[in-house]
């Protein structure tokens, strides 16, 4: 990936424009190609995405330092979010269907409220990502074309919903974690250039995982329904994540490379790590690596309960995906330990989050939880790799364990936010009928990771290294 990071940051217009003007063509020869219908769901699509994205990040970019100040800025924005919902609501508003505004609006609530409430975590990413959101925006529009061009190639294309929910989830992902690897490597004494290229490589060698991870995914799907993935649907399947996720990292990489110094990154990066610092502390204090093997021993056998309580057995493109993760994890990370800790958090969240939703209500659809998965899984690569980072022999495993939350719990909550709500944007615009499961799937899966996270590195931490 060196020579991605290399391009994008060292020859930052050159790259910048060649990624623009491909994303540009591609959206344009396959909205050529496309129905009316298509483009007016492809149009909803793009404009829930801008708003239920951009209106929190922008709100969390201005939130004040203080928390009472910050509550009031959160109830009076989503207060105002809601009232213009409210409003619309007695007007008929079908022609502009398939966009919902009503819907829209109460994403946007919400989402601007957690973000608010929440911004001393992601306050400096949240500035940083302007252009990388634009460049999310247009990678998105490009994902349409290309799913464009593939129907009137192909005369249908079955996986474009769930793809193009996929898609969504994991380019609104991608500005967060380059804008948070670059304040942490800027904030180390990297200059902009070597920040940029540093987070780019990271983001790179992420949505990399995700798409060979994808392509997994519905060769598990073919192999469970007696058939094969052929080249060809494999190519037209993972097509959509290259523009949606590849746009924004490279674009972002390229405009925080020409960005002029300045100290207010490090300043953010200082403040958001010392917003934590209480917490870790308290983590460390009561997960000593007995603790942290006995809690992660709970853990797998809670999982292995819920598996043997399961009402239907697990489907075997989700075992595929598993196995997948962690062997790819293996790959990518160059890690075993690393690729260790993501298998055991994946299947365990896995199996906790199935029998959570079954005994609340019922299991979501295989696509919609496939796709869940395979977000969950972007997100736990990345704290799996800050985790690698953080591991030195001369660390104590609880140490190695509050670096790399350090470093990697704010991307994490981010991303998973930014994730939710994309997921969700896909069925508000009437993309993909499967989005609110979805995003349910990836915010309980993702918290129970989460929980999970700090008693695995610890355990793994301790049964590989010094304690």
């Amino acid at each position: 990936m060196g020579v991605i990071s290399g391009m994008a940051a060292g020859r930052p217009i050159l790259s910048a424009s060649v990624i623009a003007v491909g994303v540009t063509a591609l959206a344009a020869v396959g909205f050529d190609l496309s129905s009316g219908n298509f483009d007016r769901a492809a149009l909803a699509l793009v404009a829930t995405l801008a708003c239920v994205t951009l209106a929190p990040l922008s709100a969390a970019a201005v939130a004040p330092r203080k928390l009472l100040p910050r509550l009031l800025l959160a109830c009076v924005a989503a207060g105002v979010l809601l009232a213009g919902r409210r409003l619309l609501m007695p007007y008929e508003l079908s022609f502009l269907s398939p966009f919902d505004p009503s819907t829209v609006l109460l994403l946007c609530a919400g989402a601007t409220f957690v973000f608010v409430v929440a911004a001393p975590l992601w306050r400096g990413q949240a500035r940083l990502c302007a252009v990388g959101h634009a460049g999310f925006l247009l990678g998105v529009a490009g994902a349409l074309g290309f799913v464009a061009f593939e129907q009137s190639r192909q005369g249908g294309f079955a996986f474009a919903p769930v793809l193009l929910g996929l898609s969504g989830a994991v380019g609104a992902m991608a500005p967060v974690f380059v804008a948070s690897n670059f304040s942490a490597r800027f904030a180390q004494g990297a200059d902009n250039v070597g920040a940029a290229s540093f987070a780019v490589d990271r983001a790179a060698t992420a949505i990399f995982f995700l798409i060979v991870l994808s392509a997994c995914a519905l060769a598990g799907q073919a192999i469970a329904a007696g058939g094969g993935g052929s080249a060809s649907q494999i190519y037209a399947a993972v097509g959509p994540l290259v523009p949606a996720a590849g746009a924004p990292a490279l674009l972002l990489g390229a405009a925080l490379a020409l960005k002029s110094p300045s100290e207010a990154v490090a300043l953010h990066e200082n403040r958001r790590t010392a917003v934590l610092a209480p917490f870790l502390r308290g983590l460390g204090a009561v997960l000593p690596p007995s603790s942290a093997l006995a809690a992660s021993a709970i853990i797998l056998i809670v999982a292995i309960v819920a598996g043997f309580d399961l009402r239907a057995p697990v489907a075997m493109s989700e075992i595929i995906l598993v196995v997948a993760a962690t062997g790819l994890g293996a790959l990518f990370l160059i890690s075993l330990r690393s690729a260790l800790l993501l298998g055991l958090l994946a299947s365990s969240g896995m199996m906790i989050t199935m029998r959570a939703f079954e005994l609340a209500y019922a299991r979501p659809s295989e696509d919609a939880r496939l796709a869940a998965m395979v977000a969950c899984a972007g997100l736990l690569f990345s704290l799996c790799a800050y985790w690698r980072d953080a591991r030195d022999p001369r660390r104590k495993a609880r140490d190695v364990t509050r670096r790399a939350l350090s470093a990697g719990l704010s991307p994490y909550l981010a991303g998973a936010a930014m994730g939710v709500v994309a997921f969700a944007a896909a069925q508000a615009s009437g993309i993909w009928t499967g989005g609110y499961a979805a995003a349910a799937y990836t915010g309980v899966m993702a918290t129970i990771c989460l929980a999970a996270a700090p008693a695995m590195m610890t355990a793994v931490g301790a049964l590989f290294g010094r304690d």
